[in-house]
């Protein structure tokens, strides 16, 4: 006998209408049967990822949508999650043994550095002999030994060098592949993932600093896609992200939150400067025009909302988001396009 609920029957007839509720949920979704989309779907009806159940659960019981980058998002936190996990460990573990085999490499340099230091004062040291012959076959023997430990060393330097580049290039290419796994491809900013990192690192930091978070959503975003199409939609995204990158200080924290929703974290600014600089890309995002080049269609009219939460002493990231996402759940419901901040 099996539970049911974490085991999918491996009958035809019922697997064939499991699919069906997959697609069905696609379907009222508006997604695409994409590979990913399927398996988010799928693990959240077979019940087997209770983190990822709950996680649907949730948005799903707010009434909020699940569109593809969520979906993606999902994935990402919930079924590749462990395997970056293990990609990182293994970064870690990778620059450490680089660092030791340097670190050896450098012993070993020092070490024939001495020896050829400790031959040639033998050599000097030659003159107190008293067999001229015995001088003579001491000498070329430790000539020959000179001559082979700066080979060596050489060698060795050329080996340390090489070591050394190598080392260069790997780190690189980690801390390439570390930057992609945090960051949003469509517009360059943190995605999840990397708020959750970089805003702990800030809150850990700055106990003594004044934090305060914003959340900001474009309004009515779904109606932009609805009649100008998706390709429309991202670049509504870029040009707000944009916008936000103008106006927030350089230091912000500013993550691309989901689809249309974003998050950035100040460090060492009060609630009054946070709501002035969320008037101020409000405004900016209110006068932006985006022309259609296939048909000079001008796409105008889109705002945002901003909910504003300064940071208390026990926060986290988690509690302080859920405090500035009501902050913007109420700026929604009072109109829009406003900005609404609320106290820690």
């Amino acid at each position: 006998m099996t539970s049911g609920k974490s085991r999918v029957d491996s009958r035809p007839d019922l697997q064939a209408d499991f699919g069906y509720r997959i697609l069905r949920l696609l379907e009222g979704h508006a997604l695409a049967p994409s590979p990913i989309h399927y398996w988010i779907f799928h693990d959240y009806l077979q019940a087997a990822n209770e983190a990822l159940v709950q996680a649907v659960s949730e948005r799903l019981s707010a009434g909020r949508k699940l569109d593809s980058f969520v979906l993606h998002d999902l994935f990402e936190r919930y079924v590749a999650g462990e395997s970056l996990s293990r990609f990182n460990d293994m970064g870690d573990d990778l620059e450490a043994l680089l660092s030791g085999i340097i670190s050896l490499l450098r012993n070993a340099e020092r070490t024939t550095a001495g020896f050829q230091a400790c031959l040639t004062d033998n050599l000097q040291a030659l003159d107190q002999a008293e067999s001229s012959e015995g001088l003579k076959a001491i000498a070329q023997c430790l000539a020959a030994a000179v001559v082979t430990a700066s080979s060596d060393n050489l060698a060795l330097q050329r080996n340390l060098e090489e070591a050394e580049q190598e080392a260069r290039h790997l780190r690189l290419e980690l801390e390439k592949h570390r930057k992609a796994s945090i960051t949003d491809p469509l517009t360059g900013l943190l995605n999840r993932r990397g708020m959750e990192t970089e805003m702990a690192r800030v809150l850990k930091v700055s106990d003594e600093i004044c934090n305060v978070m914003l959340v900001m959503d474009i309004d009515h975003f779904k109606s932009i896609n609805d009649r100008y199409g998706h390709a429309v939609g991202d670049v509504v995204i870029r040009k707000v992200a944009a916008s936000l990158r103008r106006v927030l200080p350089p230091d912000a924290v500013l993550v691309r939150f989901g689809g249309e929703e974003f998050v950035a974290l100040l460090s060492g600014h009060s609630v009054q400067d946070a709501v002035a600089l969320a008037e101020q890309a409000r405004e900016m995002v209110e006068r932006l025009r985006l022309v259609n080049r296939q048909d000079d269609t001008v796409v105008e009219g889109f705002t945002i909302s901003v909910g504003i939460s300064p940071a208390s002493d026990s926060d986290t990231v988690e509690t302080l988001f859920a405090r500035a996402d009501r902050a913007l759940y109420q700026a929604k419901h009072a109109g829009r396009n406003r900005v609404v901040a609320l106290g820690s």
